[in-house]
Formats: C-alpha cells, sequence, structure tokens
C-alpha cells in the first residue's frame, strides 16, 4: 500500500463517508477524537484500487495521521458500549473501536464497511456522502411497503448483479411503470436471524436524500 496520503481537504472530495469520530490512541492508551474520510477509489503501488479509511487529527491537516485499508479479511459489528455508541472494527493487524456521535451515525459507517467488505470497490458505483446526515437530524420517512407472496408480482426479475453475506442483488424492471431497480433479495430465515439490523438499514437508506445516494423506493415482503 502506498505511503502517500490525500490532505484532508483533497480526502473529503468525492468520498462515501466522513465526520468526526472517537479512537483509542496507540501511544498514550487515551481516547482521541479524529476526523474519519473513507474511500474506495484510492489507487495503490500495483495500480489496483482500494478502499482505505483515513484519520486526520484536524481539518487543515496537509497528509492523514492513520489509515486502515478495509478488504475481504475486515470484519464490522455495531455496538453499544455503556450508554455509548459505536462500531468495532476488526482487521489483519488490530481491532479498532470507534465511537460515534449516535446509532445512526454507527448504521451509515457500518453499512457502507460492510458493502467494502463484501464487494471490491470497482463494482461498488454509488457515492455516499454523509454531510447532511452528520451536521443535522434528518426527517425519517416510511418507505413503501407492501405484501406479496412473490416479488414477481410486482417486478420483472433479471441477472444477478451482486451478492453479499446475506442477500443478493438482481436487476428488476417495475411491472407497472417500466422503471430499472436493483432488488435486494434477503432471504425470511436470514432476515428473522437479523431483524433489528435490516430493519436499521432500511430506516437510515430511508433517511439518505441526495443525488449522490441510491434511493430506497420500497420493501416488499413476501
Amino acid at each position: 500500500m502506498s505511503t502517500k496520503t490525500p490532505s484532508y481537504s483533497e480526502s473529503v472530495k468525492g468520498c462515501l463517508i466522513f465526520g468526526r469520530l472517537e479512537k483509542r490512541g496507540r501511544m498514550m492508551g487515551g481516547w482521541v477524537v479524529r476526523e474519519f474520510v473513507m474511500r474506495d477509489d484510492i489507487v495503490d503501488d500495483e495500480g489496483k484500487l482500494a478502499c482505505i479509511i483515513f484519520y486526520y487529527k484536524t481539518r487543515e491537516d496537509d497528509s492523514a495521521h492513520g489509515q486502515i485499508v478495509i478488504n475481504k479479511d475486515c470484519s464490522v459489528i455495531p455496538k453499544q458500549i455503556g450508554d455509548r455508541d459505536c462500531f468495532i472494527l476488526m482487521t489483519q493487524e488490530r481491532e479498532h473501536i470507534l465511537f460515534t456521535p449516535n446509532r445512526k451515525v454507527s448504521s451509515q459507517w457500518v453499512i457502507l464497511i460492510e458493502d467494502a467488505i463484501q464487494n471490491p470497490p470497482e463494482q461498488r458505483k454509488v457515492i455516499y456522502n454523509s454531510t447532511l446526515q452528520l451536521s443535522s437530524s434528518p426527517t425519517i420517512k416510511e418507505p413503501i411497503t407492501r405484501q406479496a407472496r412473490d416479488i414477481e408480482k410486482f417486478y420483472d426479475v433479471f441477472e444477478q448483479l451482486g451478492e453479499g453475506g446475506f442477500a443478493v442483488v438482481k436487476r428488476g424492471i417495475e411491472k407497472d411503470k417500466g422503471t430499472e431497480v436493483a432488488l435486494k433479495m434477503i432471504p425470511r430465515s436470514t432476515y428473522k436471524k437479523s431483524k433489528l439490523r435490516t430493519d436499521e438499514e432500511i430506516m437510515v437508506l430511508a433517511a439518505c436524500d441526495h443525488r449522490n445516494v441510491m434511493k430506497l423506493y420500497e420493501v416488499v415482503h413476501t
């Protein structure tokens, strides 16, 4: 991995997500606040795209204070320690405990990190910028919810576009309007086991309203 890192101002341009998080300092062992930026378009020394989380001491920094490389060997889980929300990011090198302002922000980071773990950077096309979510409390709108015995009541289902740890994504066409969509299909048994986490992801996506964010259209229970 290249030792060159962008300045904070360069790093936030076109990033997936950025925000102020609290981490344990390596030297003194205490908790410190850092500016975190996640990018999935970094070219490493081998000319390959990489997903990296950079962190900075201040927003005026000319280079990153440290970095966390996200790949298939990583894992992430949301957690609450005491009355504080956080997530734990485990890499091959170490475990990172990162405290967030609230549960919603934790969910945003976890969703994007999980996506980076499951999918190579070149396969992910959605650019997510959480400026609005981190600087304000968006109004959460309930997504449209419908029931059907089979998804094909509402959509024509075509080829698979991707696959994650608990769902597959297929291309679909809405039958009524002819709109092309991406269908994230979660088995009922999997949904029951991870209902809280899945419902949190739905609520976060429903709250997002930005031109660079893939919009959640509806939820269909079969």
